[in-house]
């Protein structure tokens, strides 16, 4: 369960990172009686993100409520529409183009998803090898780095029959 000052600890870490090809000025951090938000990047960006805490809203038995959001933009928006188009499962493919966004944004969902997500396939006639390799680097990768970082190696391997151990 994250903290209560879950949002503004993530800027301010992203803040103080420091991130090739990204502004410190591109990230803010709005505190009201709402509760508070992070932007990063700007909608001029491929990715454009928002974090809110979002707990005001809800009981405050319940505990915390975050609610991240992406925005994609450019050749990011393209990966995203390829991936959503040719999901065999609309909701895992969702969660896991959210998840691996905030992954290159250097930002941790404090969650792992419940339900394994659904392999994604591909449409039968081709675009070419360089779409699907920078489709994998942008959507697919991410995603295996948090399930292998959940420890679920062999079930990788299993699900996209590899014949030798993961080496990302």
């Amino acid at each position: 369960v994250p903290q209560p000052d879950y949002v503004e600890r993530q800027y301010r870490r992203w803040i103080s990172h420091g991130h090739p090809g990204h502004s410190p000025k591109q990230a803010r951090y709005i505190e009201s009686s709402t509760g508070s938000t992070m932007y990063l990047g700007t909608r001029q960006n491929e990715r454009y993100y928002r974090l809110y805490d979002k707990s005001t809203w809800y009981n405050a038995e319940l505990g915390k409520f975050l609610r991240f959001e992406v925005e994609f933009h450019k050749g990011a928006a393209d990966n995203t529409a390829f991936t959503i188009e040719t999901a065999n499962e609309l909701k895992g493919a969702i969660a896991a183009l959210v998840f691996a966004a905030w992954h290159q944004a250097d930002i941790r969902i404090p969650v792992s998803l419940i339900e394994p997500l659904s392999p994604l396939r591909l449409p039968e006639k081709a675009k070419g090898s360089e779409h699907y390799l920078d489709w994998l680097k942008t959507s697919v990768e991410p995603v295996v780095k948090h399930l292998r970082h959940l420890g679920l190696d062999d079930k990788i391997q299993d699900v996209l029959g590899l014949q030798r151990p993961l080496d990302l």
